[in-house]
């Protein structure tokens, strides 16, 4: 599951910058709303990422 959630998180922003350069909108206006969300996407992706497999390995023993 864990190795499953890293491949996404490095496989879903790559996707989506390919998708930026490979089809990009029209008019500058759709490009610019494209990559702002792209990069709303991977910023908000980046702030997670740590916590979600922090998650997933269960709690840490302390001793």
């Amino acid at each position: 599951m864990t190795v499953m959630i890293l491949a996404l998180q490095v496989v879903l922003p790559l996707g989506l910058i390919a998708w930026l350069a490979f089809l990009p909108a029209g008019d500058l206006a759709g490009f610019a709303l494209q990559a702002a969300g792209i990069g709303a996407f991977t910023f908000a992706l980046a702030r997670v990422a740590q916590w979600a497999v922090k998650l997933l390995r269960g709690p840490e023993v302390r001793r």
